[in-house]
Formats: structure tokens, sequence, C-alpha cells
């Protein structure tokens, strides 16, 4: 301590100041360094479950248009209406199918796989059901609009009203 005794008085006044600074540095360098790394992490977290919940999100727009079309399609009779509901089907079908496959790329944990693919088979199941409609839809169609050309029922048949001949053809 006979170093501090030969030691000027301001020297003695700013070594404790200097220390207190120093150390002041190092924690602001530390907590810079440590929440920048955090920073990264959870940017990284947030940008992944964005584009998975909004993934999901259109997943499930996309899965009601499509039945909205189908719905559209058994309901209309105009064949240039249909084809229009048939590309909108087509286009929802292509984004659902998208959409499921960036779901896949963005899987990160095996579980997380497991219930992509359950998804992708889910959207599979659904898309082969809905074109199994359509295409039942489409085929009593085209055997109405035969029927409908034949001379046999283009015009109705008048019936009798009496009680005696009720049904049979007057």
């Amino acid at each position: 301590m006979r170093i501090l005794d030969n030691a000027r008085l301001i020297f003695k006044a700013a070594a404790p100041i200097i220390l207190a600074i120093s150390v002041s540095i190092g924690l602001i360098f530390y907590a810079y360094t440590t929440i920048s790394g955090l920073s990264v992490q959870t940017k990284q977290i947030v940008d992944v479950q964005v584009k998975r919940l909004e993934g999901i999100l259109s997943l499930r727009v996309y899965a009601n248009e499509a039945s909205i079309v189908i719905r559209n399609i058994i309901l209309e009779t105009r064949q240039a209406e249909m084809d229009g509901y048939k590309k909108r089907y087509d286009a929802a079908v292509e984004a659902q199918s998208k959409i499921v496959d960036q779901l896949l790329a963005l899987s990160g944990s095996p579980e997380r796989r497991r219930a992509n693919e359950d998804l992708r088979r889910i959207s599979e199941t659904l898309r082969s059901a809905n074109d199994r409609v359509i295409n039942s839809v489409s085929r009593t169609r085209t055997k109405r609009q035969r029927r409908s050309c034949s001379p046999m029922h283009r015009w109705p048949v008048p019936r009798c009203a009496t009680p005696s001949h009720r049904g049979s053809i007057c």
C-alpha cells in the first residue's frame, strides 16, 4: 500500500472511477453480443412460424374455395360457367399442393414432418373425393342432356285429372 501513499490525490480518486467504467463497458459489450444473438434467433423463429402459420391459413382458404367451387359446379347447369368453376377449382387445388410442399420444407422436427405428411394425405384424399364428385356430376349431366334431347322427353305429356283416369294419358 506504500504505492498509494506516494501517488497523487487525483490518481487515488480516478482509479476507482476508471475501474467502474471499464467494468461497465465490459458488461455493455457482453449484453450487446448476447442480445444480438438472441435477436437473430428470435427473428429466425418468428419468420419460420409466420411462414408456417401463413401456409396453414392459406391452406384453409384454398380448401374452402375448392368446396365452394364444387358446390357451384353441382348447382350450375350452364357449361360455360361450369368450365370457369372447374378452372378455379384446379387453381385452388394446385395452390393447396404447393402450400403443403412448403409446409413439408419448413418441417423442423420429425413430429412436425409426420403431421405435415398427414396433412398431405388428408389434402389428397379431399382432392380425390372432390374429383369423384365432379366426375359424377359431369356424367349425370351428360346423361340428362342426352335424355332431354330425345323426342320422347322433349314435351311434357298431359295427364288426366279425373279420379277414374288419374295418371293416365288423356
